[in-house]
């Protein structure tokens, strides 16, 4: 009688365990992909080509092609839910042909011979965007923009041409230099979209185009840190 007396005791002690296991829940097992955690660092590289051309036509009846081209670096946090911050740092070069350029509704006589010496731009931008798409799929779209500051170097200098005889005019005039007042820092604004291909978590590759020192199209390629 005393064994039976223990036994029910004994059973007694371990149900408020039982039952509070049996209350908490088991958590379900883990199915969300890693990229869902944590905000990705990226770094990597860029290049663009770009065309001023479409904006010049605004502002000249008469200009010679410019045609920019950029090489640069960035760093890219990608969080969770599709935003991206972007911090690049680019160099940029134009070198258009001399030639006649004449301001927009102008008389000839206004015409000027302009020529380009080692014209470039270092530039540093901020950009804030969104990339669309599942973050563990091969395929995604961005589209962001941002504000810049842009350092100049170089020259820009330009001759009367009332004859439209091109450099031979230089000599009956004196040159003037068209950066004359214009700072040698300037802000800068930039737009750009593209679709996207992540190779994992390990790198990705954006071929974009928007509008940033022109109408540009590049790419950038960079690893996730």
């Amino acid at each position: 009688m005393n064994l039976r007396v223990l036994s029910l005791a004994s059973a007694l002690s371990l149900l408020p365990a039982a039952v509070a296991s049996a209350q908490t829940p088991t958590p379900p097992p883990s199915s969300a992909p890693a990229s869902q955690g944590k905000p990705v660092i990226e770094v990597g590289a860029l290049a663009e080509g770009a065309t001023a051309d479409p904006v010049l036509s605004f502002f000249y009846d008469k200009s010679q092609s410019v045609n920019p081209a950029t090489v640069g670096g960035y760093i890219m946090k990608h969080n969770p839910n599709g935003a991206r911050l972007m911090l690049d740092v680019t160099y940029t070069t134009m070198s258009p042909a001399d030639g006649e350029w004449l301001g927009k509704g102008k008389d000839a006589s206004a015409q000027e011979w302009t020529e380009f010496r080692n014209f470039k731009l270092y530039t540093a931008d901020l950009v804030v965007g969104h990339e669309w798409g599942n973050p563990d799929a091969v395929f995604g779209f961005f589209a962001g923009g941002g504000i810049g500051v842009a350092y100049r170097s170089g020259t820009i200098t330009s001759w009367d041409d009332p004859t439209g005889i091109g450099s031979g005019s230089k000599s009956h005039s004196a040159p003037k230099d068209k950066l004359k007042g214009v700072p040698p820092v300037i802000p800068t604004v930039n737009f750009r979209l593209g679709p996207t291909v992540n190779f994992g978590n390990v790198a990705s590759l954006m071929i974009d185009g928007g509008l940033d020192n022109g109408l540009f199209v590049g790419a950038q390629f960079g690893f996730r840190l």
